[in-house]
């Protein structure tokens, strides 16, 4: 089973993992935890390359994220149309839908960290904006 597959078991047979990271076979992160803070804390604080990773969902924030990391397989199960499209230039992202927009807990507004992060126009930007809501 390559890196990508097993992250992807992780994740659809877990429903309470939101993040799993795998790379040679291994697993080396994963999570519970809703939200950015998860892919955050990974990339703030790893510098492995050529990992795998599998997530409930991205947005734009996240996506931005994901291309930090220099993740070489990436699966999410719901992806916004933004992510997909910042995602396909450098990966060829899978995923079992692709919805408008990530949405807050609630589900009657946009989620918190694409609202904070709607205007960055690099992973950069999104990087440091969401560190400044992070580390206040």
């Amino acid at each position: 089973m390559n890196d990508l597959s097993l992250a992807k078991n992780k994740i659809k047979n877990n429903s309470k993992l939101t993040l799993v990271i795998v790379k040679n076979n291994k697993l080396i992160y994963k999570s519970s935890e809703k939200g950015l803070r998860p892919l955050f804390d990974f990339i703030q604080n790893n510098k492995v390359k050529s990992a795998a990773l599998a997530d409930k969902i991205a947005g734009k924030a996240a996506a931005h994220l994901i291309l930090l990391g220099n993740f070489k397989e990436i699966f999410i199960q719901n992806l916004s149309q933004e992510a997909w499209k910042i995602l396909s230039l450098k990966n060829n992202p899978q995923f079992n839908k692709i919805i408008p927009k990530v949405l807050n807990l609630n589900k009657n507004d946009l989620c918190p960290f694409e609202k904070l992060t709607q205007d960055c126009l690099t992973p950069e930007e999104t990087m440091q904006k969401l560190a400044q809501y992070f580390n206040r």
